[in-house]
Protein backbone atom coordinates (compact mmCIF):
# COMPACT_ATOMS: atom_id res chain seq x y z
CA UNK A 1 0.00 0.00 0.00
CA UNK A 2 2.53 2.18 0.92
CA UNK A 3 4.13 2.40 -2.82
CA UNK A 4 0.81 3.06 -4.31
CA UNK A 5 0.29 5.99 -1.90
CA UNK A 6 3.92 7.36 -2.84
CA UNK A 7 3.07 7.35 -6.55
CA UNK A 8 -0.72 8.98 -6.24
CA UNK A 9 1.64 11.67 -4.36
CA UNK A 10 3.78 11.91 -7.06
CA UNK A 11 1.16 12.29 -9.72
CA UNK A 12 -0.57 14.85 -7.52
CA UNK A 13 2.58 16.65 -7.43
CA UNK A 14 3.40 16.51 -10.98
CA UNK A 15 -0.90 18.06 -11.92
CA UNK A 16 0.19 20.68 -9.59
CA UNK A 17 3.57 21.89 -11.66
CA UNK A 18 1.59 21.22 -14.93
CA UNK A 19 -1.01 23.38 -13.41
CA UNK A 20 1.37 26.17 -12.32
CA UNK A 21 2.47 25.71 -16.12
CA UNK A 22 -0.48 26.62 -17.63
CA UNK A 23 -1.54 29.29 -15.04
CA UNK A 24 2.10 30.98 -16.20
CA UNK A 25 1.60 30.14 -20.02
CA UNK A 26 -2.09 32.01 -19.89
CA UNK A 27 -0.48 34.77 -17.58
CA UNK A 28 2.25 35.35 -20.62
CA UNK A 29 -0.47 35.27 -23.62
CA UNK A 30 -2.25 37.45 -22.17
CA UNK A 31 0.83 40.24 -20.74
CA UNK A 32 1.71 39.66 -24.80
CA UNK A 33 -1.64 40.50 -26.27
CA UNK A 34 -2.23 43.71 -24.19
CA UNK A 35 1.76 44.51 -25.71
CA UNK A 36 1.51 44.27 -29.20
CA UNK A 37 -2.10 45.80 -29.03
CA UNK A 38 -0.27 48.88 -27.63
CA UNK A 39 2.34 49.01 -30.48
CA UNK A 40 -0.69 50.07 -32.94
CA UNK A 41 -1.91 52.92 -31.07
CA UNK A 42 1.56 54.33 -30.30
CA UNK A 43 1.92 53.87 -33.77
CA UNK A 44 -1.37 55.91 -34.33
CA UNK A 45 -0.09 58.32 -31.75
CA UNK A 46 2.64 59.33 -34.17
CA UNK A 47 -0.23 60.73 -36.68
CA UNK A 48 -2.13 62.41 -34.38
CA UNK A 49 1.46 64.13 -33.24
CA UNK A 50 1.60 64.78 -37.39
CA UNK A 51 -2.21 66.20 -37.14
CA UNK A 52 -1.57 68.63 -34.67
CA UNK A 53 1.52 69.96 -36.80
CA UNK A 54 -0.38 70.13 -39.45
CA UNK A 55 -2.74 71.95 -38.07
CA UNK A 56 -0.68 74.85 -36.54
CA UNK A 57 1.46 75.11 -40.08
CA UNK A 58 -1.22 75.16 -42.31
CA UNK A 59 -3.17 78.12 -39.59
CA UNK A 60 0.21 79.74 -39.43
CA UNK A 61 0.39 80.19 -43.40
CA UNK A 62 -2.68 81.02 -43.87
CA UNK A 63 -2.35 84.00 -41.22
CA UNK A 64 1.12 85.38 -42.79
CA UNK A 65 -0.89 84.55 -46.12
CA UNK A 66 -3.32 87.25 -45.14
CA UNK A 67 -0.96 89.59 -43.91
CA UNK A 68 1.06 89.47 -46.42
CA UNK A 69 -1.45 90.74 -49.41
CA UNK A 70 -2.68 87.10 -50.47
CA UNK A 71 -0.20 86.51 -53.18
CA UNK A 72 -0.29 83.13 -55.00
CA UNK A 73 2.85 81.77 -53.24
CA UNK A 74 3.84 82.26 -49.51
CA UNK A 75 7.60 81.94 -48.42
CA UNK A 76 7.85 80.04 -45.69
CA UNK A 77 11.34 79.61 -43.66
CA UNK A 78 11.87 77.54 -40.67
CA UNK A 79 14.30 77.32 -37.76
CA UNK A 80 15.41 73.96 -36.48
CA UNK A 81 16.26 73.09 -33.13
CA UNK A 82 19.66 72.33 -33.00
CA UNK A 83 20.60 74.02 -35.66
CA UNK A 84 22.65 77.29 -36.07
CA UNK A 85 21.71 78.13 -39.85
CA UNK A 86 17.76 78.07 -40.43
CA UNK A 87 16.58 76.15 -43.56
CA UNK A 88 16.39 77.17 -46.90
CA UNK A 89 13.08 79.18 -47.52
CA UNK A 90 10.12 77.15 -48.44
CA UNK A 91 7.58 78.88 -51.74
CA UNK A 92 4.27 77.28 -51.13
CA UNK A 93 1.53 77.95 -53.73
CA UNK A 94 -1.59 78.93 -51.79
CA UNK A 95 -5.50 78.94 -52.81
CA UNK A 96 -7.52 81.91 -53.74
CA UNK A 97 -8.60 80.99 -50.26
CA UNK A 98 -5.77 81.32 -48.67
CA UNK A 99 -5.14 77.06 -47.98
CA UNK A 100 -1.02 75.91 -49.18
CA UNK A 101 -1.91 73.60 -52.06
CA UNK A 102 0.22 71.16 -53.47
CA UNK A 103 2.15 71.68 -56.97
CA UNK A 104 0.41 69.26 -58.75
CA UNK A 105 -2.79 67.08 -57.64
CA UNK A 106 -1.04 64.14 -57.78
CA UNK A 107 0.15 61.60 -54.69
CA UNK A 108 4.07 62.92 -55.33
CA UNK A 109 2.57 66.64 -55.29
CA UNK A 110 1.09 65.55 -51.83
CA UNK A 111 4.10 64.31 -50.60
CA UNK A 112 5.68 67.61 -51.52
CA UNK A 113 3.27 69.50 -49.99
CA UNK A 114 3.83 67.31 -46.65
CA UNK A 115 7.28 68.05 -47.00
CA UNK A 116 7.15 71.68 -47.51
CA UNK A 117 4.83 72.32 -44.65
CA UNK A 118 6.46 69.57 -41.74
CA UNK A 119 9.82 69.82 -43.19
CA UNK A 120 10.53 66.39 -43.21
CA UNK A 121 11.20 63.19 -45.99
CA UNK A 122 8.03 62.04 -44.85
CA UNK A 123 9.44 58.35 -44.24
CA UNK A 124 7.08 57.89 -41.75
CA UNK A 125 3.98 57.16 -44.12
CA UNK A 126 3.24 54.45 -45.54
CA UNK A 127 1.45 55.21 -48.44
CA UNK A 128 0.59 58.72 -49.75
CA UNK A 129 -2.81 59.38 -52.24
CA UNK A 130 -4.66 62.04 -53.81
CA UNK A 131 -8.46 62.02 -54.21
CA UNK A 132 -9.28 63.82 -56.67
CA UNK A 133 -13.28 64.11 -56.41
CA UNK A 134 -12.97 65.61 -52.94
CA UNK A 135 -9.48 67.34 -54.01
CA UNK A 136 -8.10 66.11 -50.57
CA UNK A 137 -4.84 64.85 -49.89
CA UNK A 138 -4.14 62.06 -47.96
CA UNK A 139 -1.92 60.46 -45.63
CA UNK A 140 -1.48 56.77 -44.68
CA UNK A 141 0.34 56.04 -41.62
CA UNK A 142 1.28 52.71 -39.56
CA UNK A 143 -1.52 50.83 -37.95
CA UNK A 144 -4.43 52.14 -40.41
CA UNK A 145 -4.25 55.94 -39.55
CA UNK A 146 -5.08 58.52 -42.28
CA UNK A 147 -4.67 61.82 -42.39
CA UNK A 148 -6.58 63.73 -45.18
CA UNK A 149 -6.31 67.21 -46.11
CA UNK A 150 -9.02 69.03 -48.32
CA UNK A 151 -7.41 71.56 -50.35
CA UNK A 152 -10.72 73.61 -50.39
CA UNK A 153 -11.15 74.42 -46.81
CA UNK A 154 -7.85 73.46 -45.30
CA UNK A 155 -9.79 70.85 -42.84
CA UNK A 156 -7.71 68.24 -41.50
CA UNK A 157 -8.59 65.06 -40.64
CA UNK A 158 -7.17 62.35 -38.81
CA UNK A 159 -8.53 58.48 -38.91
CA UNK A 160 -7.40 55.82 -36.38
CA UNK A 161 -8.20 52.48 -36.17
CA UNK A 162 -9.74 51.13 -33.26
CA UNK A 163 -9.37 47.93 -31.33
Amino acid sequence: MQPQREVEGELIGTYRQLLAVIVLMLLLAIVGLRYFGSLDSMASHGMTLEQSRWLNIVSMARSKWLGQGRGDTLKLEWEMLGREKPADPVLVAMSSNGWPQPQTETAEGCLQLWQQLLGNDGKQLVDVGFDYQARACDYFGEAGSQLTYTLDTGKVTLVTQTN
